[in-house]
């Protein structure tokens, strides 16, 4: 009986820890971490216990803090659409959701005033919470409109690289690399919409697949075909390669879903196949 009281015990910290984390998602995470030590590593920097500790504070404080704050935000939103994450199924409340949010956002803004090497650092750690509150808070809440909606999640996905370059040497040369990620987000970021038909509707916001159709496609095949020339003309070696095939990765997805009646998935197919090869390019860039 005391065992099993103690077991109880031990686990209810973790699953307390666990549920909080839930409101994160977990291919943002790891997208954030290892985005950050490749950019440690295309500056020339030998990755080490440092920057795997910048790195996760990049990934769950200030990328955890966009995600957590979007779920404070659309809570009510989530009964309809996602009633299995931890707010809409009451396993939190949304007043202790929002104090952890409070709390992230409170740490995003202090780690980087100890951590960063320059004001040009400072303020791209700064910039991620702020792209938060600008996507999901009132009066902002840039999330109404899906054009400005789409640039705010590209340019939160391709700042954990530019900061990790540029912590390990401020002269590095990562822009070329950050505009082709910022393309490819920019190209694909539109297919989320495939999957927020529903949620959407039952909110009243635009989405882009009901207003569009499959030229959304169109939208994504020609600039992920931008996105490529400029990769193959402006950046070299293995950051190259895993550009051009993350480019046609999207595209052979996109070309299967499109033999497919119910093409939700894709966006989140497109996810799982730029991570593999993220993590490809982390370890081939590492020997």
């Amino acid at each position: 009986m005391k065992g099993r009281q103690y077991h109880r015990k031990f686990l209810q910290p973790l699953n307390t820890a666990l549920l909080y984390l839930a409101l994160f998602r977990p291919d943002a995470a790891i997208i954030a971490f290892l985005s950050y030590l490749v950019g440690v590593q295309l500056a020339g920097g030998a990755i080490a216990l440092l920057d795997i500790g910048i790195a996760a504070l990049v990934s769950l404080v200030s990328t955890n803090f966009i995600y957590t704050c979007n779920s404070v935000a659309d809570w009510k939103e989530d009964i309809v659409a996602h009633p299995n994450r931890p707010i809409p199924s009451q396993r939190l409340s949304p007043d202790h959701a929002r104090r952890y949010a409070t709390g992230l956002l409170f740490i995003s803004v202090l780690y980087p005033l100890l951590v960063g090497r320059g004001p040009t650092t400072v303020g791209l750690f700064l910039l991620l919470p702020i792209l938060g509150l600008a996507y999901s808070a009132q009066p902002v809440r840039l999330r109404r409109w899906p054009g400005f909606a789409i640039v705010v999640i590209s340019i939160g996905l391709v700042t954990p690289i530019t900061l990790g370059a540029l912590m390990t040497d401020p002269r590095a040369q990562i822009f070329p690399v950050t505009a082709a990620l910022f393309m490819f987000c920019v190209s694909v970021v539109p297919l989320k919409a495939v999957e927020e038909v529903a949620e959407d509707q039952s909110t009243g916001r635009p989405n882009l697949y009901s207003r569009h159709g499959l030229r959304l496609f169109l939208w994504t095949a020609a600039g992920l075909s931008v996105m490529t020339a400029v990769a193959i003309l402006k950046t070299d070696g293995p950051i190259r390669n895993f550009l051009v095939a993350a480019a046609l990765g999207a595209l052979m997805c996109m070309v299967l879903f499109s033999f497919k009646k119910n093409k939700s998935g894709i966006y989140a197919t497109i996810i799982r196949v730029v991570i593999f090869e993220g993590v490809v390019l982390f370890f081939f860039l590492d020997t």
